[in-house]
């Protein structure tokens, strides 16, 4: 029989890996665009970039709040790596400005990771 501090680290070990496999597939499951907003296929190229990017999806922002007002622009260049500005409006006027590029030119044409 184990002792009760081995058992300890064992479910904590398992708690850790639920946790991981969680987080995980809800990132990998993420949705960037309504059903039919775009053809399929620039869907899911828009959304290879997007999620290189490390972006939110928007979509799933208006469906948890309604409320919030984001503007966002996917600017993929022909011989440069892509780029995203995300401006977020906050309740009072004020808001945020978010720009991203790949640090490292790999993945969908260059999109690489951000």
């Amino acid at each position: 029989m184990e002792p009760p501090w081995e058992q300890v680290r064992h479910t904590l070990m398992l708690l850790r890996l639920a946790v991981f496999a969680f987080v995980t597939s809800s990132a990998f499951a993420q949705v960037f665009f309504p059903p039919s907003a775009l053809p399929g296929a620039d869907a899911q190229r828009y959304t290879e970039f997007l999620r290189a990017l490390h972006e939110p999806s928007l979509s799933e922002l208006a469906s948890r709040d309604p409320s919030a007002e984001v503007y966002r622009l996917l600017w993929l260049r022909d011989n440069d790596r892509p780029a995203s500005v995300r401006f977020v409006i906050k309740p009072g006027g004020t808001g945020w400005l978010y720009r991203k590029h790949p640090v490292n030119p790999t993945g969908p044409d260059r999109g690489g990771g951000a």
